[in-house]
């Protein structure tokens, strides 16, 4: 994917639905809280009612009204870790939110999640780094080091067997 791609698909706004989502709805007033003024401007952090808000927020992908580039949190009341980043959908048409099929990306927030420490995460992985990540064909979640070599381990035989 080259820059002008990626930055165009880069997310501005994250948003959840309300009912059932209290981790994600802390998150979202949270950001609210220490984003400033200046920078509402480039990023949105928004608390819906309705799916439908959600889908209306979304977009409905035709030309004259584009899916906006989003991310989508939810919470899971079974999940221990802080959060989880996912592409908005595992295929084209299976999304993993029911109640927001067009999100480009999904967040789902454990029940207890930090707002702050989800926040700077979740920034860094979706605003500062986006591009870099993707032009490099990664999520926006994949660490960009070079994995280390794999070597395998060397054989020896004997009269009873092969030995690792």
């Amino acid at each position: 994917m080259n820059r002008e791609a990626a930055e165009a698909l880069r997310p501005r706004l994250f948003l959840t639905l309300r009912h059932g989502n209290p981790a994600s709805v802390a998150f979202i007033n949270y950001a609210n809280s220490v984003v400033g003024h200046d920078d509402r401007e480039a990023l949105r952090f928004q608390v819906c009612e309705t799916p439908e808000d959600i889908r209306q927020e979304l977009g409905s992908g035709g030309d004259d009204d584009p899916h906006t580039p989003a991310v989508v949190l939810f919470d899971n009341q079974n999940f221990s870790r802080q959060f989880r980043p996912l592409p908005g959908s595992l295929t084209d048409k299976t999304p993993i939110i029911s109640w927001a099929p067009y999100a480009h990306w999904a967040v789902m927030l454990g029940p207890k999640s930090v707002p702050s420490l989800c926040f700077e995460q979740l920034v860094t992985m979706f605003v500062k780094n986006f591009v870099a990540r993707r032009t490099k064909g990664l999520y926006p979640w994949q660490q960009c080091r070079p994995r280390p070599p794999v070597g395998l381990p060397s054989l020896r035989t004997s009269t009873t067997g092969i030995y690792l």
